[in-house]
């Protein structure tokens, strides 16, 4: 299983290679909701379907073709923001990547300070907080689910 969780990352990563962050529509930094807004951003939808991936058994032998629900998101979210919590379109394993910017997360209560290029992991189940400082940051998470 953790190899196949390993494909799954390394198959995504190299998707988001592909699709280029600075092609967010026009106005997605409005709707994004900016400054001390207490409702939480909008996410900009980048993809949302399903894939089919190969994986191998535990002991490396056997392969087998399963299918998985991708959603790709990017959240724009605003200086000075709190959040408690992100509301995630989807529900799965999270793969989270700071693309641009600086904030802090809270994940369970545990505070992190995130760089740019960050990548971390997250159940969509616990509540992802952010909180940016005076400068904007953008998010963009990978959400993958059993379909």
């Amino acid at each position: 299983m953790l190899r196949a969780l390993s494909v799954i990352v390394f198959l995504l990563v190299a998707f988001l290679l592909i699709v280029p962050l600075n092609q967010m529509p026009a106005g997605a930094q409005e709707k994004a909701g900016q400054g001390g807004s207490s409702s939480p951003p909008e996410p900009v939808e980048r993809f949302n379907g399903v894939t089919r991936i190969r994986i191998r058994d535990p002991k490396g032998q056997e392969q087998q073709v399963v299918e998985v629900k991708v959603a790709i998101h990017n959240w724009l979210i605003g200086g000075g923001r709190h959040l408690q919590a992100l509301p995630f379109p989807a529900q799965g394993l999270v793969v989270a990547q700071l693309a641009a910017g600086k904030l802090t997360t809270i994940i369970n209560g545990k505070r992190q300070e995130r760089n740019e290029h960050e990548f971390w992991t997250v159940s969509s189940e616990k509540q992802l907080g952010v909180e940016t400082g005076d400068d904007s940051a953008i998010i963009q998470t990978v959400v993958i689910s059993k379909r």
